[in-house]
C-alpha cells in the first residue's frame, strides 16, 4: 500500500491552469520530481515535491509528469518534450 511507485506517470490536465495544476503530497510518505509542460509540450517548470506539501507550476500548464524523486528525469526548464503514448 505505501510503496514507492516506479513511474514516471503522465497526466493530461482537463484544461491549462495554474491552479489545476497544483497537487497535494499531504498523505504521501515520499518525494516526487513535478514537471509541469505547456500546450506544446515544453517545461515550463520543474519541482521536487516533498511529502506533506503542496505545490504549484509557476504558469498555467496543461500536463503534469510526476516520477519519485530517488530516480529524477533529467530534464530542464525550457526542454521540449515528446510523447508517445504505447
Amino acid at each position: 500500500m505505501f510503496r514507492i511507485p516506479g513511474g514516471p506517470f503522465f497526466f493530461r490536465l482537463t484544461k491549462k491552469s495554474r491552479i489545476f495544476a497544483g497537487i497535494s503530497l499531504l498523505l504521501l510518505f515520499f518525494p516526487l520530481q513535478a514537471i509541469w509542460p505547456n500546450n506544446e509540450m515544453t517545461i515550463i517548470d520543474i519541482s521536487t515535491a516533498n511529502p506533506w506539501g503542496l505545490y504549484w507550476p509557476r504558469e498555467a500548464a496543461r500536463h503534469l509528469i510526476e516520477t519519485p524523486a530517488r530516480n529524477p528525469l533529467q530534464v530542464f526548464v525550457g526542454e521540449k518534450l515528446e510523447v508517445r503514448y504505447v
